[in-house]
């Protein structure tokens, strides 16, 4: 199984607390707030929170702390974000992962980021300024961590610094492989870019739905699954870029997952692509917020289709195969014109870029290096 299979099949949820980060590294607040990307100082404090997920204060103090490995950023100037067609997360070796700039040819401009963090599941703001991710260090016990950054490379703000809490990472590393590890994911920025939307979960136990600021701060609901009551799972959210609207994949067994369009202010839910049996993910808004697509798990674990539907579900389309979409760990991202969709794919001999037209389904190769290229986030 290689690095993008065991890190994909991991994630789908998370939380939040906040660090603030200036200049290019991350930078840890005190205990009197964090420093917000306005320079101002704010205080962070814990919120009872809803459920067996979110009980008590967060970040509770332990004897054997558990570091947060943080994110170190370039500082990207305007000739770099003026060239760079798309920004990628690149493995150079088995343990470095970064994001990376390229121009339309594929030609490596400048890194994004410089830690070697393993990364994952990046999402730009609607004023495309800003960008979070997931970042998954290689810690005992294992973290999965949600980040606010701006794509000039000067900001970086840590959402989930205390989520899980000290207590209960020590608890995990202390109870060895059998331990329930947290894990966040998926994280998107609501129309207006002030807020992040992720899913969270410790594993064996239901999924849900969590908002922060994009400063960090309490966490807020957004549904509420419980363990003792259901079996429901949520995953995959994405904000709409236009309006109140967002997009997740829900399960209610252990096969089937449908498509639920969510309105945040009413939290009313409504099933847009619904199935009995299929496993539909990954749910992604057009730019203009008209259409989105979505993969479909195809029978082999690592082969999806990819369809493309209007923004309630209607004229549903297959775009790309199984034959095209080989990849253990499938992501991928709309141009901003809408026209194309850039994602991942093996040719059995590495990870690179591909390119799928969304109106005639043809297929463009992006990249061809030795290294390997994935979740594409498509800039111009």
């Amino acid at each position: 199984m290689n690095k993008w299979v065991a890190i994909g099949v991991g994630v789908a949820l998370l939380a939040v607390a906040a660090i603030a980060v200036k200049g290019c590294d991350a930078k840890k607040a005190g205990d009197t707030g964090s420093t917000s990307a306005s320079g101002t100082t704010e205080p962070v404090e814990a919120k009872k929170q809803i459920g067996d997920l979110f009980t008590g204060k967060a970040g509770a103090p332990a004897e054997t702390p558990v570091e947060v490995p943080k994110v170190k950023l370039n500082a990207i100037g305007d000739e770099v974000l003026g060239k760079a067609a798309v920004l990628t997360v690149v493995e150079e070796n088995e343990r470095v992962m970064d994001f990376v700039f390229l121009d339309d040819t594929g030609k490596r401009l400048a890194k994004y980021t410089t830690d070697g963090l393993p990364k994952m599941q990046g999402n730009l703001s609607a004023d495309r300024k800003w960008i979070t991710f997931v970042t998954a260090p290689e810690t005992k016990p294992p973290r999965y961590d949600i980040w606010a950054c701006t794509l000039d490379g000067k900001t970086a703000i840590l959402l989930t610094e205390d989520f899980p809490p000290q207590k209960e990472l020590v608890d995990s590393r202390d109870q060895g492989k059998g331990a329930k590890v947290r894990r966040n994911g998926c994280p998107s920025f609501t129309a207006d870019g002030k807020k992040v939307i992720f899913a969270t979960t410790v594993i064996g136990e239901p999924s849900n739905l969590v908002s922060v600021a994009r400063e960090g701060g309490s966490r807020t609901m957004l549904t509420n699954a419980e363990a003792k009551t259901d079996h429901l799972k949520y995953s995959s959210p994405q904000c709409s870029p236009t309006s109140d609207d967002v997009l997740f994949s829900r399960s209610a067994g252990k096969t089937a997952r449908s498509i639920i369009r969510m309105t945040l202010k009413t939290k009313e839910e409504k099933e847009v692509v619904p199935t009995e049996e299929a496993q539909f993910e990954n749910p992604r808004w057009s730019p203009d917020g008209n259409s989105f697509a979505y993969t479909e798990r195809a029978e082999k674990f690592d082969r999806y289709w990819l369809h493309v539907c209007n923004a309630d579900g209607s004229k549903d389309r297959k775009i790309a195969t199984p034959e095209s979409i080989h990849s253990g760990s499938f992501a991928f991202g709309w141009f901003p014109d809408g026209s194309k969709i850039a994602y991942s794919a093996t040719d059995g001999r590495q990870d690179d870029l591909y390119a799928v037209d969304v109106a005639s389904g043809a297929i463009t190769r992006l990249t061809q290096t030795p290294e390997r290229e994935a979740m594409p986030i498509p800039l111009r």
